[in-house]
């Protein structure tokens, strides 16, 4: 591998983000990247409008969104930009059946705000799930009708088919033609563990320490100390460690 690698893809919340918040750091990060010719592409549980944000407001060519579901692009030599969805037309109508069949079953639970906003999963806050006390009847829900699930730092997020940031990175670097060897992964959750398994160079923030326990795959290296925390993590791997 070069000292930098082609391809730096990356979580988005609690690893490029600063207690939730974007910080000033991020855009030292985006500079060092493109000092070093390197790509950034943001991997998230976000919906889909936050890929055309990221896309129209800084310097990134690809944003995949919804846990690997939406793969969003700019269009070569435009400002434009084009989403692909990463699963079938049936997928996303089945999971629209069993949302609405969820939502009648557990009227205490609704989806997050940004599900109105979402193509190919759904997502209900933490917060809610921990105030209603529905944890296990849910997710026992979702597995009797062919729904797949994950947690995220806020979220618990849940898909009809095959959706994981490991398969939309897959269809990413065959686009691009770039083998895994020349990539770098960064996260912080157990949603992260596909990628971890798939880009043998991965690397978890300090933070990740809070579900390392619970996790089957480990990125290859764990930053350790507060100081190693979310962005500032990646910022010091980035500027010390490559």
């Amino acid at each position: 591998m070069e000292k930098f690698p082609k391809l730096i893809f990356s979580d988005f919340d609690g690893t490029l983000t600063e207690q939730g918040k974007f910080s000033p750091v991020f855009f030292d990060v985006l500079k060092l990247i493109k000092t070093n010719k390197s790509e950034l592409v943001i991997v998230t549980g976000r919906p889909l409008s936050w890929a055309h944000f990221l896309l129209t407001h800084f310097e990134l060519s690809c944003v995949i969104t919804e846990g690997g579901g939406m793969l969003s692009m700019k269009k070569e030599g435009s400002d434009f930009f084009e989403d692909t969805a990463l699963i079938e037309e049936n997928n996303i109508k089945h999971l629209q059946n069993i949302t609405r069949e969820l939502l009648m079953k557990f009227p205490e639970v609704f989806l997050s705000e940004d599900s109105a906003c979402r193509v190919t999963d759904r997502a209900i806050d933490l917060d809610v799930l921990k105030v209603a006390g529905l944890d296990s009847e849910i997710e026992e829900f979702l597995v009797k009708n062919d729904i797949n699930f994950s947690r995220s730092n806020v979220h618990l997020n849940f898909w009809s088919g095959c959706v994981s940031k490991r398969k939309s990175i897959e269809h990413y670097l065959k686009l691009k033609n770039v083998d895994r060897s020349n990539c770098l992964y960064f996260g912080d959750s157990l949603n992260d563990e596909s990628a971890f398994e798939y880009i043998n160079h991965s690397v978890g923030v300090a933070n990740i320490a809070s579900v390392e326990n619970k996790m089957t795959t480990l990125p290859k290296v764990i930053l350790r100390g507060s100081e190693k925390e979310e962005i500032n993590g990646v910022y010091y791997y980035l500027k010390n460690c490559l």
